[in-house]
């Protein structure tokens, strides 16, 4: 008896404060060795989260008190508590006009949340830029649990600042216009008062799927989103380390011909892990600033080849154009042939 009533305690005191889903087989550790992710571990202010000796994490849940950074920077999603919290969005677009998030310390907001990191930056956006949602901030830069500043940023970028604009806001969180809202953003988005939220399509589709399926909107094609994207130096040379180790795989590279190709860049699909700047052995990859439009959502950058004249393997450029391993094979052949 008087273990079920542990037992109940604690599950109700995990359900309220909402401990992500942990799955240790998701876990980019598990997939390679190269390098030792441990953006969890590093942003985690519980220490809730550790590695063990295999520097696979390891989820301490009675310390955790549902910050939800974590599922903010795993790249491959094994912290996760999206489902959750889609349906708590979905709930409140039934009943709301303009869903107002904000922490316990916000004092006008209709969705509470521990912290506004527990929704994912594509879905906020999604909802954003439908004219849905916006975020009281007024506490953030003051908050000493979590370091919100990177993520408030890019949702300026994406958003513009309106996102974060409640004066107009009143308790009841329905008295705002979305017309109003959108008269105010940068872009042509003066027809997005019109949209209805088509909840269905949130609870069935990736963010990023939504996402993309929103800025089809005819309302849209005009406008334009900054965006955080990865920059191809000339110094690339195609050998796809990047492309293969992509956890979202938001990079592919086509070879045009044997001295030119393509890098093809999802900046929506990206989460930022960083493995595609650390396998570089060219060092030819850094984070930038750009623009997308519905019409082009994918950032493309012309890169020169080098490649084997044996093997076709990608090489250093200006370099000969012939690998180690081709080079001994021919040396060795040359050898043989004259004994």
């Amino acid at each position: 008896m008087l273990n079920n009533l542990i037992l109940g305690f604690v599950a109700k005191r995990f359900s309220e404060i909402g401990v992500p889903k942990y799955i240790p087989s998701e876990c980019i550790n598990q997939r390679q060795r190269k390098f030792v992710c441990d953006k969890c571990v590093n942003i985690c202010h519980k220490a809730a989260i550790t590695l063990d000796k295999n520097n696979i994490p390891m989820f301490d849940t009675s310390a955790c008190e549902g910050c939800k950074m974590c599922t903010q920077v795993c790249p491959l999603e094994a912290f996760s508590n999206k489902e959750a919290v889609k349906k708590k969005l979905v709930d409140k677009c039934k009943i709301t006009q303009v869903i107002l998030v904000g922490c316990e310390k916000s004092l006008e907001k209709n969705h509470e949340l521990n912290c506004i990191l527990e929704i994912p930056f594509n879905l906020y956006v999604s909802l954003a830029i439908q004219g849905k949602l916006k975020i009281d901030i007024s506490h953030c830069q003051n908050c000493q649990k979590n370091d919100v500043t990177d993520f408030i940023l890019r949702l300026k970028e994406f958003c513009t600042e309106d996102i974060f604009d409640i004066v107009n806001f009143k308790t009841a969180g329905v008295s705002i216009s979305r017309r109003d809202f959108f008269k105010s953003l940068h872009t042509q988005l003066i027809n997005a008062g019109d949209f209805l939220i088509d909840t269905d399509s949130i609870l069935s589709q990736e963010n990023n799927k939504y996402l993309k399926s929103i800025l089809k909107n005819e309302c849209f094609k005009t406008s334009e989103f900054g965006v955080r994207t990865l920059s191809y130096s000339q110094k690339c040379n195609g050998c796809k380390k990047c492309e293969l180790l992509c956890p979202t795989k938001s990079i592919k590279i086509t070879y045009l011909d044997n001295s030119r190709g393509i890098v093809e860049y999802d900046p929506i699909e990206c989460k930022h892990c960083g493995i595609c700047q650390i396998v570089c052995n060219e060092q030819a990859i850094s984070e930038s600033k750009d623009v997308i439009t519905p019409e082009k959502l994918l950032i493309s950058t012309d890169i020169l080849l080098n490649l084997c004249q044996d093997c076709s393997l990608p090489l250093s450029l200006n370099t000969e154009n012939k690998c180690s391993v081709c080079k001994r094979k021919r040396k060795k052949y040359v050898h043989n042939k004259t004994n």
